[in-house]
């Protein structure tokens, strides 16, 4: 018997996988520019002001995980509107009936 998508992913077997950037891509060229810039700035703190610094990617990298968990639900729940819209048919479920 074929396992559903649904019951694959509330049973933990359908995972989103890191995705691999291709080396010389927009991504990988951004990445590098950034890490460069990071290395850079590092060299020129001293002990208290590494620490802050610490904080603060820490922080950031906290803020971009709920950023893009966030976005990944929105932009979930917008697609399942938007198939909901495909198979009843109907084009007012967002604006409210027609015109």
């Amino acid at each position: 018997m074929e396992t559903s998508y649904l019951e694959a992913f509330a049973n933990g077997n359908l995972q989103i996988q890191d995705r691999i950037y291709r080396r010389s891509s927009a991504y990988d060229k951004a990445l590098k520019e950034a890490c460069r810039a990071e290395d850079a700035l590092r060299e020129t703190l001293n002990g208290a002001e590494k620490e802050l610094f610490e904080k603060m990617i820490s922080a950031e990298a906290r803020l971009h995980s709920l950023s893009e968990t966030d976005r990944f639900i929105h932009g979930y729940r917008l697609g399942v509107r938007m198939t909901m819209e495909v198979f009843t048919g109907r084009d007012d479920l967002m604006f409210g009936g027609e015109a």
